[in-house]
């Protein structure tokens, strides 16, 4: 399921890079080509991620990465939160056009999926 989300929500990022760069600089943290870096590279770190939730070998290590993508997000959350700003999660593309207003379903939704990361690093054993 966490390969299902981070994936999706990779293809969709990355097909859209400019309006993943506007939804980085609506969080008001970075801006400009550190924003375009962002959304160059995280779209394509949450495919890979994806895709190594799926085979044995890159399981566990995939999901350390996906739970510090998500922790991460979380935060960025809490932070937009406390600012008192409301924008676009971002999270799904341009078509996400949840207000971070929903906090307490974006905060489940994260709680979730980081519950589901943390399952996947306990159970998965590293073979040889």
């Amino acid at each position: 399921m966490i390969a299902v989300v981070l994936g999706w929500a990779g293809v969709v990022k990355a097909a859209d890079p400019h309006a993943f760069t506007k939804a980085i600089e609506n969080f008001r943290l970075v801006e400009g080509a550190a924003a375009g870096v962002l959304a160059y590279y995280v779209p394509w770190l949450e495919i890979v991620v994806a895709v190594g939730l799926l085979f044995t070998r890159w399981r566990k290590a995939a999901a350390y990465v996906a739970l510090l993508l998500l922790i991460a997000f979380t935060v960025l959350l809490a932070s937009a939160q406390w600012r008192g700003l409301n924008v676009a999660c971002g999270c799904f593309g341009a078509s996400d056009k949840m207000q971070t207003t929903a906090f307490g379903w974006l905060y489940l939704r994260n709680g979730l999926l980081v519950a589901g990361a943390y399952f996947l690093i306990k159970s998965t054993r590293i073979e040889p």
